[in-house]
């Protein structure tokens, strides 16, 4: 106790109740703030899709024939971003090269494209497009665990509200499309 009395004869009896009121104030004020919202879904799927391009290696040769050119991430059905992946591509540059976003409406402008995003609805739809481009170098996106199994490279799968990745990498061999270690090692490896 005289270690206290020592300690608090220090301060002046204001001091020490302004310093005991600042106390219980950070205590509650930590105990009533609210958690952070969280990011929106399809936010957090859009810095991926954009990270994807930074964490995939395609083929050398397709890459300088293209150099000139914007990388293009294409959606494909109904954009379920509503601007959120425009916004998170606007102004960045990957290897010299503009990122841009289009809207692909008929299987021939997929070819066209380094990332292909299809939406829930889309995936099945497109199974047999998605199956005719398994040879070319397109990073092939979906959402659910079925996309795997009809063919793309990369899928969203939400688990306790949380945006998970599942990749397939025959599926990405066959596109001959290399994925970093550094993405596999937070996405689960699906086998056919």
């Amino acid at each position: 106790m005289p270690v206290l009395d020592r300690f608090f004869s220090r301060f002046t009896k204001s001091a020490v109740w302004k310093l005991a009121a600042a106390f219980i104030g950070v205590l509650c004020l930590s105990v009533t703030l609210p958690a952070a919202p969280s990011m929106p879904e399809y936010q957090v799927k859009a810095l991926f899709l954009m990270n994807f391009l930074k964490y995939v290696d395609w083929p050398e040769e397709e890459w300088k024939e293209t150099r000139e050119q914007p990388i293009t991430i294409g959606i494909v059905g109904d954009d379920p971003f509503k601007g959120d992946l425009e916004s998170v591509v606007k102004e960045k540059v990957i290897d010299g090269r503009m990122i841009v976003v289009k809207h692909v409406i008929e299987p021939a402008d997929a070819e066209n494209c380094e990332l292909l995003f299809f939406n829930k609805s889309e995936g099945k739809k497109w199974k047999p497009q998605i199956q005719a481009i398994s040879n070319l170098p397109i990073l092939t996106v979906g959402e659910g665990p079925s996309f795997l199994t009809n063919g793309g490279i990369i899928s969203f799968i939400l688990k306790n509200e949380k945006v998970r990745l599942h990749v397939n990498l025959e599926a990405s061999e066959s596109a001959n499309l290399k994925i970093s270690s550094r993405l596999l090692k937070v996405a689960d490896v699906v086998k056919k």
